[in-house]
């Protein structure tokens, strides 16, 4: 009878863990390509000029396999002065995809200009850093001017008293600016500047910027 009883037991035994193996479940686990750049982030070509050359290698680290980049600069236009991204994608073997991006300014101003510098929006207290990048191609960590964020975005100088601010993509979303004023002075030093921000995240109150 203890025979039987135990016998029992261990198929009881037996058939609760194939209960549990059937409801054994798994966690997927993928790696996207990390893409790095072999040339500039930051372009500034003149009016007219070809569009550059783009190169950059792509690694999965998970995978232990290089990827290969591609990009899409189809979307320069190089007759008109402006600022555009060009995305780049590399894919594993599992088609997991890594992007970055490079941004290409056309304008024809001289590169002795820098207008960078630190510049203070009163009614919120936040500051912008201005930083030039390249000919012509200035970015501010601070596009809305509230104390402690750090939404980029890139202005782009024209003439020597001409600076424009043109839609583009941020991390909060393509960001438009409806209007924009940029105030220099006789020596050509920017001394503040002024826009409004259409985004859903983002109120239509302008924004003034004064250089510090």
């Amino acid at each position: 009878m203890k025979k039987i009883i135990l016998i029992v037991s261990c198929i009881a035994l037996i058939a609760s863990c194939r209960k549990r193996d059937d409801n054994y479940s798994t966690v997927e686990v993928y790696s996207t390509p990390t893409i790095t750049l072999s040339g500039q982030q930051y372009y500034s070509i003149h009016v007219g000029d070809e569009a550059p050359v783009i190169t950059a290698t792509a690694y999965d680290s998970f995978y232990n396999e290089f990827c290969e980049v591609s990009y899409d600069a189809s979307g320069i236009d190089n007759t008109t002065p402006g600022i555009y991204s060009v995305p780049m994608t590399a894919r594993n073997h599992f088609k997991m995809e890594g992007r970055a991006s490079v941004v290409v300014a056309v304008t024809n101003i001289a590169d002795s200009i820098d207008l960078s510098g630190e510049y203070l929006r009163a009614a919120t207290g936040g500051t912008a850093n201005v930083t030039k990048v390249a000919r012509g191609l200035y970015e501010t960590d601070n596009v809305g001017g509230n104390a402690g964020a750090s939404t980029h975005a890139f202005f782009l100088q024209l003439a020597p008293d001409t600076m424009i601010v043109p839609t583009q993509p941020t991390t909060d979303g393509d960001m438009e600016f409806p209007t924009s004023n940029f105030v220099f002075d006789a020596n050509g030093v920017l001394t503040s500047y002024t826009y409004t921000i259409s985004n859903p995240t983002y109120g239509t109150a302008a924004r003034t910027f004064t250089r510090q």
